[in-house]
């Protein structure tokens, strides 16, 4: 690891430090659920396969294919977490917030989506 600069974990990321600011008082379950998997989330935390230097944004704005090619870029999201978080957030931005289908055609474009992403990630 660079001296220079430290890449965060997914213990420090912003959003999961500031529930509050996001999310009001008043959602007591939310806030409860929360508390809860961030307990579990931290005794797994290096003991797990699968947890290394992540992406951290993998979405279509940061990736580029050219004749089969696939070029990824913007790494100031990088962070240490688990694998899994680079292929969540593939899918969310995949089926959320380009998609605007059905909940049927969203089904299908998410089961396409991750056997292509999944062959090429286990790949590489």
């Amino acid at each position: 690891m660079p001296k220079s600069h430290r890449r965060h974990t997914w213990r420090e990321n912003y959003y999961l430090n500031h529930v509050k600011t996001f999310i009001p008082d008043k959602k007591v379950r939310i806030h409860q659920a929360h508390s809860t998997l961030m307990e579990a989330l931290d005794t797994l935390h290096g003991q797990m396969p699968g947890h290394d230097l992540i992406h951290g944004d993998l979405n279509v704005g940061n990736f580029h294919v050219e004749n089969g090619n696939l070029t990824v870029f913007d790494f100031d999201a990088c962070q240490y977490s688990w694998f899994v978080e680079d292929i969540a957030i593939a899918l969310y931005y995949t089926l959320f917030v380009y998609g605007d289908d059905d909940r049927a055609t969203r089904d299908a474009m998410g089961a396409t989506f991750m056997d292509h992403f999944l062959r090429g990630y286990r790949q590489h």
